[in-house]
């Protein structure tokens, strides 16, 4: 963060108008849509490795992770992170209302 907004100073000493916001979104609901979306992308393609019982055993404990997290997704939570992930679009759009770039 400091390194950031060190690059911001110069951005304002080249006539750049700096303004930190904070967004009016829930970010943490925003998180666990991120994961669910995430896991799911992430372990699809490799299903047919973490099947094979010799090839899960391969699979470093960040994508065992991610499966388990892909695994216990109903087709609910992948269509509610959806709309969280569309709702935060959403937002992210407005702010360019009154913001040329978001930082």
């Amino acid at each position: 963060l400091d390194l950031n907004r060190k690059a911001l100073g110069i951005l304002a000493n080249l006539g750049c108008e700096i303004e930190e916001i904070t967004p009016q979104f829930d970010m943490p609901k925003l998180w666990d849509a991120w994961l669910t979306l995430r896991s799911f992308a992430a372990t699809h393609v490799q299903r047919a490795l973490y099947e094979k019982p010799e090839k899960r055993a391969l699979l470093n404990p960040q994508m065992l992770y991610e499966f388990s997290l892909a695994l216990s997704c109903s087709a609910a939570d992948l269509y509610a992170a959806s709309s969280v992930r569309t709702a935060w679009y959403k937002y992210v759009c407005t702010l360019f209302d009154h913001y040329d770039f978001l930082v």
